[in-house]
C-alpha cells in the first residue's frame, strides 16, 4: 500500500482494494508486492508490432482461409488505431473481422467498410427502452450503421446473447425475428448467457446482479431457436 504514490489501494474490505479513479496504472504495486500477487493484464502495442506478430501467422491464415478478428470491449473506442491496422492488414491480403455494438458514427463504418471481411454484430435488445436501461445504448446510431453494411452486401454476422430475464422468452425470440426480416437477415448466432464474468466483477470490486442466475445450455435454446427456425432464419448456437 505505500509503495502506491495515488493512495489507490486499501485494506477497508479485509482484502486489497484498488480504487479505479485513483489509480493511474503506474505499475509500482506491481513492482512491489512481495509474494508477485499483483499483476497487470495486457500490454500497449504499436500497428507497426501488431502488424508484425500477425505476419507470422500469415502462412496459417493463406492456408486455412482465416484471418485476425479484432475484438472488444468496443473496437471503435481505439478507431484510429483500429482503422489503420484494417488498412495494413488489407495491404498484406489478410482477412480481418471486426466485433462492434455498431453504436458508432457513420463516418467511422464508412471509413473502414472497405477494409472489414466479417463485422460481428450483438443484438442485445429488440426494444429501445430496453435496450436502454440494460446497456446504456440506444437504437439511432445501431439502426442507421446496420442498414449500411446490409446495403452495401458486408458479411454481417449477427448475434444474439440470450440472457435470463432480459430477452430469453418465445415471445422475444419472435420480436427478433421481426427485427431481422425488416433488415433482411436470414441467420443469427445465439449466445448462451455463461457466468465467465462472475469472477472478473469480484476482482474490479463491484457488485454482480446475475450472480447466482444459472447459464444457459445449448439444450436450453431448443425452443428459442425453433422460433427463429420456423420463420427460415439459420440459427447457429455459441461461437
Amino acid at each position: 500500500m505505500s509503495a502506491c504514490r495515488e493512495g489507490a489501494l486499501n485494506f477497508r474490505t479485509g482484502t486489497l482494494q484498488n480504487d479505479p479513479q485513483r489509480c493511474t496504472g503506474c505499475g509500482d504495486c506491481v513492482r512491489h508486492c512481495l509474494n508477485g500477487a499483483i499483476s497487470f493484464y495486457g500490454r500497449e502495442y504499436s500497428v507497426d508490432e501488431v502488424v508484425s506478430e500477425v505476419l507470422k501467422d500469415k502462412p496459417f491464415y493463406d492456408k486455412s482461409g482465416g484471418g485476425v478478428t479484432l475484438s472488444g470491449g468496443e473496437v471503435f473506442l481505439q478507431f484510429d488505431f483500429a482503422a489503420e491496422l484494417c488498412r495494413r492488414l488489407a495491404l498484406e491480403n489478410i482477412a480481418v473481422a471486426v466485433e462492434s455494438s455498431l453504436t458508432v458514427s457513420s463516418k467511422q463504418i464508412e471509413k473502414l467498410i472497405n477494409h472489414v471481411d466479417i463485422w460481428l454484430v450483438d443484438l442485445k435488445h429488440y426494444d429501445e427502452k430496453k435496450l436502454l436501461s440494460g446497456t446504456g445504448g440506444g437504437f439511432n446510431d445501431y439502426k442507421r450503421n446496420l442498414k449500411q453494411l446490409v446495403k452495401k452486401n458486408c458479411d454481417v454476422i449477427i448475434r444474439i446473447p440470450v440472457i435470463p430475464g432480459f430477452n430469453h422468452t418465445l415471445e422475444d425470440a419472435e420480436q427478433f425475428v421481426v427485427f431481422l426480416q425488416d433488415f433482411g437477415i436470414s441467420s443469427a448466432v445465439l449466445l448462451p448467457f455463461h457466468q465467465y464474468g462472475e469472477k472478473k466483477y469480484e476482482l474490479l470490486g463491484k457488485s454482480y446482479f446475475m450472480k447466482g442466475t444459472a447459464r444457459l445450455r445449448e439444450e436450453d435454446l431448443a425452443g428459442f431457436a425453433g422460433v427463429f427456425e420456423r420463420n427460415n432464419i439459420q440459427i447457429q448456437i455459441g461461437g
